[in-house]
């Protein structure tokens, strides 16, 4: 949490070399402080059927915008996630001390 943004960077594992990886924040005006960044996983068409059975991890790095109370939770297809959230120190760099390229 950085002046009024959350920042999250990771991978995730996939079954296939194929496989595309979005995602989408959604926040319940209802409970403000309440996140769920929701990713989500297709094959593009001219990939299905025909693609290698080979776990893939697929980087991302999204942010949104939140209180610093926020209560953020991850799904994957619909299905919890569970994810390994650590802070960074001031004197780190998201940029440089991680590697999400793209």
């Amino acid at each position: 949490y950085k002046t009024g943004t959350h920042t999250y960077v990771g991978s995730i594992n996939l079954p296939t070399p194929c496989d595309v990886l979005a995602n989408t924040v959604i926040n319940n005006p209802a409970t403000p402080k309440n996140f769920t960044i929701a990713f989500t996983t297709s094959v593009p068409a001219q990939s299905a059927g025909a693609c290698a059975q080979v776990i893939t991890s697929r980087q991302f790095k999204l942010s949104f915008t939140g209180p610093q109370d926020a209560v953020v939770n991850a799904t994957l297809n619909g299905t919890p996630l569970i994810m390994n959230v650590f802070e960074l120190k001031p004197t780190d760099d998201i940029n440089a001390d991680f590697f999400i390229k793209g």
